[in-house]
């Protein structure tokens, strides 16, 4: 499956990972939880980040912050381009790395 990967230091990957737990959790390096991001993209996301001490990552709306790797997904399958260039338009990197999400959920 093809993700947008969101890396320590606002880097973007796109890259191909098996459709898999196990492969979501080696992306996230832990075990995951699952963010809607809209009724077709998901965001998974390092659900112990608390105990690991990730650094944060991404700023979501509603004053969510993500910490540690994560990824966002095609809940059917591979992002489509117009997917990944929606969340290129929808993300923002600030001078320390940090990225900021532009808008609502």
């Amino acid at each position: 499956m093809k993700i947008l990967k969101v890396l320590e230091g606002g880097l973007l990957e796109i890259k191909e990972i098996p459709g898999e737990l196990k492969s979501f959790q080696k992306e996230v390096e832990g075990l995951i939880d699952i963010v809607a991001i809209n009724d077709k993209i998901d965001l998974v996301v390092n659900d112990e980040f608390l105990l690991n001490g990730s650094d944060p990552t991404l700023f979501l709306n509603n004053n969510l912050i993500i910490c540690g790797n994560c990824f966002f997904r095609n809940q059917d399958g591979d992002l489509t381009e117009e997917q990944i260039n929606y969340l290129f338009r929808k993300m923002r990197r600030l001078k320390n790395g940090m990225l900021v999400w532009i808008g609502n959920i």
